[in-house]
């Protein structure tokens, strides 16, 4: 299912190549369940564990990647100044994710 997802995603990237910040919006939230569904059928692939005060999380590859990918858009707000196509935002995106 999450494969359909992001093959869904880059067929969407060609179609609409200047989203409005809305469409960006959604686009990065169907592909972040579209990367937790593709993780979760790859079990112990990737774990992360935060140890912080108060804060003990241990997180297996279907969240990592869905936070990764949703909150994507504050690690790259530097990219997004410049006037760069959705296609080299969506792949910014992708490698990031992995």
């Amino acid at each position: 299912m999450g494969v359909v997802f992001i093959f869904n995603s880059i067929i969407i990237a060609f179609v609409y190549p200047k989203p409005s910040p809305y469409q960006v919006f959604v686009f990065r939230t169907v592909l972040a369940l579209a990367t937790a569904g593709f993780a979760a059928a790859i079990p112990g692939f990737l774990n992360v564990s935060v140890n912080l005060p108060r804060i003990n999380h241990k997180r297996e590859a279907a969240t990592t990647l869905q936070v990764a990918i949703a909150i994507s858009h504050l690690t790259l707000k530097t990219f997004w100044n410049f006037k760069a196509s959705i296609y080299v935002r969506t792949i910014l995106i992708w490698a990031i994710s992995f």
